[in-house]
């Protein structure tokens, strides 16, 4: 499946299940999560068996709601229709749990479901899927040495 026919099929999405409550932390760029950031993969991710389940991003869990380079925040802001899913792309990036290609996917699903433009959301998309290779690879390496 190419992966234009992926992006396409972001057209029917399910709802994230909570609203994103953080507070930044003084002094960084991060902000920690005051309650849980609820999103549930929907029926039209092509891998069919993570399809209903529910990813949950714990209270506490500290992030940056999108890793944009100086240079490309002239284009896009770390504010925006993205920050949920950038809070759940983090979270899939800290532990794991997924693989990087499936973690950069529901990253592309779950902007569509916040309405991020079209635009936005591919340029996000490949950004993450050619560009997050050493974040994925750091955490992969902490992970490790625990």
């Amino acid at each position: 499946m190419g992966i234009l026919n992926i992006i396409n099929q972001c057209e029917i999405t399910m709802p994230f299940k909570s609203l994103l409550d953080v507070s930044f932390i003084p002094g960084e760029e991060k902000v920690k999560l005051n309650s849980p950031l609820k999103y549930i993969i929907p029926d039209n991710f092509p891998e069919k068996e993570l399809r209903g389940l529910e990813i949950n991003a714990p209270p506490g869990f500290i992030n940056d709601l999108a890793s944009i380079p100086q240079l490309a925040q002239v284009l896009f802001s770390k504010i925006g229709f993205h920050r949920r899913a950038a809070g759940i792309h983090d979270w899939l990036y800290f532990t794991g749990k997924y693989d990087k290609k499936t973690a950069d996917l529901i990253f592309l699903f779950a902007m569509k479901e916040d309405n991020v433009n079209i635009f936005k959301r591919r340029t996000m998309y490949w950004a993450v899927k050619y560009g997050g290779y050493f974040a994925w690879r750091g955490h992969r390496k902490k992970e490790a040495k625990r």
